[in-house]
C-alpha cells in the first residue's frame, strides 16, 4: 500500500472492496486445496487512488471472461456476477470510472479501479453524544 495515503482522512465508497475480496474466495480460491492468496493493492496516481484486487486462483478462459465483461455491461436478470455489475455501476455513476477484469485459466484473475482522491470534510460533521 501506498504509504502516502491516509487510509483515515481518505473517501472510498462504502463496500466497495467487498463484493471483489468475496469473488476471489467463492469462484477463485475455492478448487485450491493449499496456497491461497488474496492481495489488496492501494497506490495513488496523480489525483486517483488506484485499487487491485489479485487472486491465485482458478482463473477463468476467455469466453467466460468476455461473458463476464458483457454482464457488467448490461445487467444479468439471473443474478450471476451481480457483485461486480453492482460495484462496476457504483463506479461509473459517480464518475469514478470503472472495473477492469483480467483472468487466465490456472494463473488467477485480477480486478482493478480508480477512485478520485478526496478527503474527508469535518465542516458537516457535528459532535453528539451517542
Amino acid at each position: 500500500m501506498d504509504r502516502d495515503i491516509d487510509v483515515t482522512e481518505t473517501l472510498v465508497p462504502s463496500f466497495i472492496l467487498q463484493p471483489l475480496v468475496e469473488n476471489c474466495f467463492k469462484h477463485g480460491l475455492t478448487p485450491l486445496e493449499q496456497g491461497r492468496c488474496v492481495t489488496i493493492s492501494v497506490r495513488r496516481d496523480g489525483g486517483q487512488i488506484m485499487f487491485r484486487v489479485e487472486d491465485n486462483g482458478a482463473g477463468m478462459g476467455a469466453d467466460t471472461l468476455d461473458y463476464i465483461r458483457e454482464r457488467m455491461k448490461n445487467r444479468s436478470a439471473s443474478g450471476n456476477h451481480l457483485g461486480l455489475y453492482n460495484v462496476d455501476a457504483r463506479l461509473r455513476l459517480s464518475g469514478n470510472g470503472s472495473l477492469s477484469v483480467r483472468s487466465e485459466m490456472g494463473k488467477g484473475t485480477v480486478v482493478e479501479f480508480t477512485v478520485a482522491e478526496k478527503e474527508r470534510e469535518y465542516d458537516d460533521v457535528q459532535d453528539c453524544d451517542c
